[in-house]
């Protein structure tokens, strides 16, 4: 497997298993973006300003869950385990 789409699996799977939101500099790889775009643009997360922050936010919800999960499901990677230092606290 490609390393580019290890790391947007890893990081999709993280976020459909915490539900959580984080920014681009909590991933703990350079330029996280290259990542996390392509993951929007394909509509398996969602991407954008909350609450009035100055940056965007990647997560996971209601309207995406179902088809993050099916992705995942077609790569095999429903059960791989999530690198630790993937996400900075």
């Amino acid at each position: 497997m490609k390393k580019s789409l290890s790391i947007k699996i890893q990081l999709l799977k993280y976020l459909v298993e915490t539900k959580e939101l984080i920014t681009a500099s909590q991933v703990n790889r350079s330029n996280a973006n290259q990542y996390l775009i392509p993951l929007a643009e394909q509509g398996l997360i969602k991407r954008g300003y909350i609450n009035g922050s100055k940056c965007k936010f990647a997560y996971v919800d209601s309207d995406v869950i179902e088809k993050a999960k099916s992705f995942l499901n077609k790569h095999n990677a429903l059960n791989i385990t999530i690198d630790i230092n993937l996400i900075r606290a």
